[in-house]
């Protein structure tokens, strides 16, 4: 019995340790989630649940003040944070200070990505002098610049912009010939070119390919790396195979907007007049999409977000086409039928966003992947009507503008601000902060319009543009001295 019992007695005791072994892991457990999730006892020992914040600045090791306050630890940092609005104060001896308010949501991690200090005294650098200057424009990824100096059929490549820059001639005078009749024979002496003004730019995400839309009308394929390849598109694909067959029907048989099909920009899609067609440069191939009655479109890698013409009863729609499908999705139907609309789509940490306005109306959907079914996060009224929407490199920011006036969607807010930038002209200096000259004052402010602070003073030189490489190495602007020349010139950061 005394055997019997004492062996009752181990089993329970064993069982009792299992139990409350396995209570401890659970307890741990779930503790650990809730540490996860943000939730802590505040100083009235109440238990809440925070927020997390990242802190980034360039450059890093900054002193970090929140709601006047420092914390321990330089930038880069994170820290837990209440639910609601924080002050947040970034400083750094020889710099000018950065701060902003920001909101927190419970259970959430906001990443403060933009915070940029500027140096208070900065080296400069005179690095080329120009009578004129009728393009200037960093590469996406602000690692080179392309510019242009006359009217010739060349184009300068800048690279290795954080050293000894390096400056490439690139002569596309193969692609700048004008057509002439089939029967005619030119001599070198009568050989003409395109007017070659460049009228808008738009890079490929790798920033290996750039298309250029001329005043001309043509259409340019550039590859800075390999001028050889480069083609004139308008001239160029009239050569392609099933080109005639494809177009005979079509009223208007010139381009009238192209973007890239896919990151390399070996792709494209483009517009003959209301009708998408896929063509690879390359191959010299081309394609029809069922995308037609066309006024608007926007391409991102393989999937393109179009807006279309009224039908006869005044309908337009926002349509989805995925490339290889038959059908096209009706995303959205707009019934206004004299509203102005726009459209536009991006990718931002690996979620998909379409966003479009109908008149004042903002319209913002969100997704691991482009569908019918996207859940809509924003729909608000603006206080503009947006003459158009611009995406910043990162896709973080869509930016709606009229006049002077800007309304900046931020993706990792989900939120958007508005607000008078005050230059007619404004632009992206790197993938967070925006510029503008005016007076030849050259001011920089954050997306949101927050953090506005003067770089150059008397002699930035008007309607040129300006960037940040992508290492915060160096500031390059273009200057005008007293005797009218242009400067190309850098800062260290």
């Amino acid at each position: 019995m005394d055997r019997e019992r004492k062996h009752r007695v181990r089993l329970i005791k064993i069982a009792i340790i299992d139990f409350v072994s396995v209570i401890s892991v659970v307890t741990i457990v779930l503790v650990l989630l809730g540490l996860v999730a943000g939730w802590r006892f505040n100083s009235d020992f109440k238990l809440e649940q925070n927020g997390l914040v990242q802190i980034n600045s360039l450059p890093t090791g900054a002193t970090v003040i929140i709601d006047d306050e420092q914390v321990f630890g330089t930038t880069n940092l994170s820290r837990i944070l209440s639910g609601g609005e924080h002050k947040i104060v970034l400083q750094r001896e020889g710099y000018e200070s950065w701060e902003k308010t920001i909101k927190i949501t419970p259970g959430w991690l906001l990443n403060l990505n933009q915070p940029h200090l500027f140096k208070q005294n900065r080296e400069r650098e005179e690095l080329k002098e120009f009578d004129r200057l009728t393009f200037f424009e960093a590469t996406r990824d602000r690692k080179g610049i392309i510019y242009k100096t006359d009217d010739k059929p060349t184009l300068h490549y800048v690279t290795d912009l954080g050293g000894d820059i390096k400056d490439t001639e690139l002569n596309l005078e193969h692609i700048l010939k004008e057509e002439t009749d089939k029967d005619t024979v030119a001599t070198d002496e009568e050989e003409k070119f395109i007017p070659f003004t460049i009228a808008a730019s738009f890079w490929n995400k790798d920033s290996n390919r750039v298309l250029f839309k001329l005043k001309s009308g043509d259409w340019l394929y550039v590859n800075p790396k390999t001028p050889k390849e480069s083609v004139n598109l308008s001239q160029d694909i009239k050569n392609y195979a099933n080109y005639e067959s494809l177009i005979k029907n079509l009223k208007s048989k010139s381009i009238k907007y192209v973007a890239f099909a896919n990151h390399g920009g070996s792709e494209l899609y483009l517009t003959i007049g209301q009708t998408i067609f896929k063509v690879n440069p390359g191959d010299k191939t081309i394609s029809a999409t069922p995308l037609v009655g066309i006024s608007e479109f926007m391409a991102y890698d393989s999937t393109i977000v179009a807006l279309t013409e009224p039908d006869e009863k005044g309908i337009r729609f926002v349509e989805l086409y995925k490339d290889g499908e038959r059908n096209v999705t009706n995303f959205y139907e707009i019934t206004d039928k004299s509203a102005s609309a726009h459209v536009a789509l991006s990718e931002f940490y690996g979620q998909r966003y379409i966003i479009f306005t109908v008149g004042k109306r903002l319209f913002v959907y969100r997704n691991e992947s482009f569908n019918q079914n996207m859940n809509k996060v924003t729909e608000n009224d603006l206080s503009i009507v947006p003459e158009s929407i611009a995406i910043s490199s990162s896709g973080e920011f869509f930016v709606m503008k009229s006049g002077t006036k800007l309304a900046v969607y931020d993706s990792e807010i989900e939120d958007y601000t508005e607000y008078d930038s005050g230059e007619e002209k404004t632009r992206w200096l790197d993938a967070f902060v925006m510029f503008g000259v005016k007076n030849k004052t050259l001011s920089v402010w954050d997306h949101d319009g927050s953090n506005k602070r003067t770089l150059v003073v008397d002699d930035a030189a008007p309607n040129q543009n300006a960037l940040i490489t992508s290492e915060f190495k160096y500031f390059y602007y273009i200057a005008q001295n007293k005797e009218g020349k242009l400067i190309l010139r850098r800062e260290r950061l």
